[in-house]
């Protein structure tokens, strides 16, 4: 007997519903995710929440949907990010490890033909710590950027770009890509809010820029040296400008009005999510007060940041 996919699909969900209300009667209420279909076919996650009630004398079942897209949309958002973390780990661990081997290598080749003496133990046992404690630190980095923060808090800018630089230092070396920050009278500035999650929009802004400077390189052979650029300037006295530059392939003009659109990705080939850039938006805007937008440039892409400063 053959069935057809949305057989199958109709028979999972039936069987999805039984059980579900199989538990509410067992239990009196229930909460579970689902997915609802919006009137133009679109579809949206969304959270029921279920519980018996007596209606009349009668035994009834009271449902709250409630649309959880934007929730999903920051978990998806939040793994692509600690995706991207990871393969950051294991770059900055790499050169490290290799190192530590190699000195792990050299103690046994030298045990082999004339021993170890107590000043060579000291050597290598300073070296193999220094190797160590590094690693160690960078756990500790990863560690505190996905410390989840409760409460707005002044941070300064230029202290979070640098942070989220050095966490990529070692992929941009290995891509023949230079990072240079300059500050023209900000490095004491301040802005009151989250600043984890303003290092996630620049690790986002940076990797997408790495990300274009690569695909030029790939397509045509340049730039030979891959150049990020992030200038900060002060607009007054009550606001900041960070400007994110990059050599890459730019930004085609049919496209620049959607990127920042939810799921819209230029990047399906390589698993792009669409999420990024209208996270990074959403971030700027409604949880720091400031402002995200595309400047379009002679060479690559600019994207601007305007923040408020702390008063």
């Amino acid at each position: 007997m053959s069935m057809t996919i949305n057989q199958v699909e109709s028979e999972e969900e039936a069987r999805h519903a039984s059980e579900r209300l199989t538990r509410l009667m067992a239990q009196g209420h229930l909460t579970y995710e689902t997915v609802h279909q919006h009137h133009d076919g679109s579809p949206v996650p969304t959270e029921v929440s279920a519980r018996l009630i007596l209606w009349e004398g009668q035994l009834a079942i009271m449902s709250i949907c409630r649309d959880i897209t934007e929730r999903k949309r920051i978990h998806q958002s939040r793994l692509a990010a600690m995706g991207e973390m990871v393969s950051a780990i294991a770059h900055q661990w790499r050169q490290p490890l290799a190192t530590l081997g190699m000195i792990i290598q050299r103690a046994h080749a030298v045990a082999s033909m004339q021993g170890l003496t107590p000043a060579y133990m000291d050597e290598f046992k300073v070296n193999s710590m220094r190797q160590i404690r590094y690693m160690s630190e960078t756990i500790d980095e990863f560690s505190k950027f996905y410390r989840l923060e409760k409460q707005k808090e002044p941070f300064s800018p230029l202290s979070c770009i640098n942070d989220a630089t050095k966490l990529f230092e070692s992929q941009f070396t290995r891509s023949g890509i230079i990072v240079k920050i300059q500050s023209e009278d900000c490095d004491e500035m301040l802005v009151n809010g989250f600043s984890n999650e303003f290092k996630q929009v620049i690790l986002n802004l940076m990797g997408n820029a790495r990300d274009a400077i690569l695909e030029r390189r790939n397509s045509n052979g340049e730039p030979e040296n891959g150049q990020i650029g992030i200038q900060i300037t002060a607009c007054g006295d009550s606001a900041m400008a960070i400007d994110i530059s990059d050599n890459g392939c730019g930004i085609p003009p049919e496209v620049a009005p959607r990127i920042f659109a939810h799921y819209f990705t230029t990047k399906e080939k390589s698993g792009g999510t669409g999420i990024g850039l209208y996270m990074s938006r959403m971030i700027i805007e409604d949880r720091l007060e400031g402002h995200l937008r595309l400047v379009q440039g002679h060479e690559g892409a600019t994207f601007r940041i305007e923040l408020p400063l702390e008063k």
